[in-house]
């Protein structure tokens, strides 16, 4: 599937300030949480995962003989990764199109935060599949991204991801304008969800599942 390039590298090294601003950090704060379930010898992909800063909380669990595949498509923001600071034994890290790459590995855990907001559904659906084939068997499923669904207030969540989507329209030419539920499509495919919170007044959502 052909899929509009997006380039992070125009505003790489002030995502992460931009980010904890306008979410109170509550964008980091879910990740952090969710990543408590990793576990010692996990085989981790991380798809998507900007400036690595993720890779330096994971590093702070202490956890033996784990493997972190690590995918991101900026450059940018591929170089500032490798400045953080974490084992770099045990983490592969590939600048590459996820639609693109070639994924001939299993892993015990897929981490896709704030991903499947940048496409649209049958993109989405095309991605979940992908990524889905490199699972192993009750493999676990940590995602985060925005949510409509939960709490009041739907209308100004529909305003804030708008403005969003106008924003990331210019920043890094994104094609998608309407936010992607992933919870069916995860669903269909046979998970079952073992744990998930809302912050950020219900319109940040993180969610663990498990591969049945």
């Amino acid at each position: 599937m052909k899929v509009t390039k997006l380039n992070y590298n125009r505003i790489a090294r002030t995502y992460d300030f931009l980010s904890r601003i306008v979410f109170w950090g509550a964008q980091q704060k879910i990740q952090k949480g969710l990543i408590k379930w990793l576990k010692n010898g996990d085989n981790i992909l991380i798809v998507g995962g900007g400036s690595g800063w993720i890779l330096e909380e994971i590093a702070k669990l202490n956890l033996a003989k784990i493997k972190i595949t690590y995918v991101e498509e900026s450059s940018k923001m591929i170089q500032l990764t490798r400045r953080r600071q974490f084992q770099t034994s045990h983490v592969e890290i590939i600048q590459a199109d996820i639609f693109e790459l070639k994924i001939r590995e299993k892993f015990d855990v897929i981490f896709t935060p704030f991903l499947f907001d940048h496409f649209n559904k049958e993109e989405s659906q095309y991605l979940f599949e992908k990524l889905n084939k490199c699972a192993n068997k009750s493999a676990l499923w940590i995602n985060t991204d925005f949510s409509l669904n939960s709490g009041a207030g739907k209308w100004w969540k529909k305003i804030y991801m708008a403005i969003i989507y106008i924003f990331f329209k210019w920043a890094i030419h994104i094609k998608n304008s309407e936010l992607t539920e992933l919870d069916p499509i995860i669903i269909k495919k046979g998970y079952s969800k073992l744990f998930e919170k809302y912050t950020y007044m219900n319109f940040i959502h993180g969610s663990i599942w498990q591969k049945e």
